[in-house]
Parts: structure tokens; sequence; C-alpha cells
């Protein structure tokens, strides 16, 4: 199956709408911590497995490294383990807004932005252009195996 695809399924829609810094730490900037824990964040709470968010930014990134692979698998390990309430906030596609992500045994679904807050999609710049090109080739030909 098409890894993009697959992903967008899960996630509750086309990749080209998430909120525009989630795409531009997945495909223009050099990754960071900070761009790993939002993109962690946004993932795991999205309820995308941790092996599909590490090939998601395998594929997407264009300086993919070691250390955001592994970044990525930590915060997975250590929310899935955590028992605490408000471990960072996420934006949740399905409800099109901000909510915390909170521990398994926590409920899920507690908002805390709304919808005007943040800006989806590429934009229009020559950098964002090359991302939806780059986009339209994954969504294609990467498959999840």
């Amino acid at each position: 199956m098409l890894l993009i695809t697959l992903i967008e399924h899960i996630v509750g829609g086309s990749m080209s709408m998430w909120p525009r810094v989630i795409l531009h730490f997945h495909f223009t900037l050099p990754p960071s911590s900070f761009s790993a824990m939002s993109i962690a964040s946004f993932l795991y709470g999205n309820w995308v497995p941790c092996a599909m968010a590490i090939r998601l930014a395998q594929v997407c990134n264009t300086t993919p490294t070691d250390t955001l692979q592994t970044q990525i698998h930590v915060l997975y390990i250590a929310w899935t383990n955590s028992s605490k309430l408000h471990l960072t906030m996420y934006w949740n596609m399905r409800l099109q807004s901000f909510v915390w992500l909170n521990a398994p045994i926590w409920p899920q679904n507690e908002v805390e932005g709304c919808a005007n807050d943040t800006v989806v999609g590429f934009g229009t710049t020559p950098r964002s252009c090359l991302a939806r090109r780059k986009l339209f080739h994954l969504r294609l030909s990467v498959h999840y195996a």
C-alpha cells in the first residue's frame, strides 16, 4: 500500500491540508528537537503508528537523520508508557482544533484551541511549491512495507 495514502486515511485528511508548520518540518526545514517533537505529537495524536511516522520522516525530510528518527521513536515510547495528563498539544485533523495529548488512561479530546488559529496547506512560496511537487511524487511512489 502507498505510504502517504495510508497515513492520510489514518489521520483523516489530505497531507496537503495538514498544518503548515508540520508540512515545513517534514519538507523544507532541517531536523531539530523541536521539529521532531512537533511531528511526533501530530502523528501520535492522530493515531499514526510509530513505524509509519518514522518512515514518513525518512522519505519527506530533505535531510533525514538518525537523530530525528530516534527522537520520534523515544517520544512515542514515552507517551505510550506515561500516566500523565497534558503531555503536549497537537493539531487533531478530525476535530480541526488543538487537543491535549494525554497518556492512554486519560481522555484524548480535551480541546485547547480553535480552528482559526492554524494555517493549513503549503502556501505559495517557491519552497512550498517544490514541497508540494515532492509530496505529489511521494504520494504515487513510496510504499509502506
